[in-house]
């Protein structure tokens, strides 16, 4: 079962990939973790009701931001035996935003002031969290202010599933250093956590310019993680 953000237009989307300041009909009206998580658990409740499923093993998959919610669903369910996190990041977005600030070539002064501008736009959205007018990195106050609260390695802490992540080391959106936060806590905690460093892989596990079929291997390998449980 996939389960998609709700509110997500059929219309094509128009402006840059990966920002909602594009998207069609009402999704930035109400787009927000909470509501993705509502959303991801009335679907999974419904699956684990059809009498075909088997409820033993219940693998949740997330895909970069997606990986948020499956940590948060993880978390929220505890049917979910085992959860799969690629691209994703370990503690809250708002720290993938200042590693990307400090891994930058800037001078410690550039870095400052970019910090420093960071703070004042985290400000503005805890001024009006709920806000669904205003914009900051291509999505409304709301949004940001919703994931902010959340932290995937502290959501995968409350979790009874084993965890496999997978991060390409070449990932410029989200911070591989984010991934290894949670993998270091999740580790020290004992859990059964499996870490995938991919070698010259982008965001989306194959190269950067290569065809996204490149990445297979990647989705096979946890598949096959899965299949040993």
């Amino acid at each position: 079962m996939a389960v998609d953000k709700p509110y997500q237009s059929d219309a094509p989307q128009q402006g840059e990939p990966g920002s909602a300041l594009g998207c069609a009909g009402a999704f930035n009206e109400h787009f927000s973790y909470d509501l993705w998580l509502a959303t991801l658990k009335t679907a999974l409740r419904h699956a684990l009701a059809r009498p075909e499923v088997d409820r033993t093993r219940v693998l949740v998959v997330g895909i970069s931001e997606g990986g948020v919610m499956a940590a948060g669903l993880a978390r929220a369910l505890p049917e979910v035996t085992d959860v799969v996190l690629l691209g994703a990041n370990g503690p809250t977005q708002l720290y993938d935003q200042a590693v990307k600030i400090y891994r930058s070539a800037d001078s410690d002064e550039v870095k400052l002031l970019r910090l420093q501008e960071l703070d004042a736009i985290v400000n503005a959205i805890q001024a009006d969290p709920a806000s669904t007018s205003k914009f900051a990195w291509g999505h409304t106050y709301l949004r940001w202010s919703s994931f902010f609260a959340h932290a995937p390695a502290d959501d995968l802490a409350h979790a009874k599933a084993r965890v496999y992540i997978a991060s390409g080391m070449q990932d410029t959106r989200v911070p591989v250093l984010s991934t290894e936060v949670m993998y270091a806590q999740l580790g020290a905690q004992g859990r059964d956590v499996s870490f995938r460093r991919v070698p010259a892989a982008a965001h989306n596990l194959a190269p950067e310019g290569r065809p996204l079929p490149e990445a297979q291997k990647e989705y096979d390998a946890f598949m096959a993680w899965f299949d040993k449980r």
